[in-house]
């Protein structure tokens, strides 16, 4: 497929997107695998990830997500990632 190099390039930002954001880029993959394969709007679209053996946008997503923690914790000399904890910001914003 020649759209899914160009809608999964910046795959890192997309790990933290939230779902209002990815429901788009969902739908535009949809569309172009349909329009690539030839499939009607009636065609269910698991059936074409099947066919074609494409993933959906947010399981490749997850997936690459995992990818990038493993080489993360993999640096050399770096013990950030893996102490790492997420913990609750309390951040405060000036009033404009």
């Amino acid at each position: 497929m020649f759209v899914q190099p160009i809608m999964r390039y910046f795959r890192e930002p997309l790990i933290t997107a939230i779902e209002v954001i990815l429901k788009p880029l969902e739908k535009t993959h949809n569309q172009k695998l349909r329009l690539i394969t030839g499939g009607a709007k009636s065609a269910y679209i698991d059936a074409m990830h099947l066919v074609t053996g494409n993933t959906t946008m947010c399981s490749f997503i997850k997936e690459k997500a995992m990818d990038f923690y493993e080489k993360l914790l993999r640096i050399p000399r770096d013990t950030f990632f893996s102490t790492y904890e997420n913990r609750q910001r309390h951040l405060k914003l000036n009033p404009t």
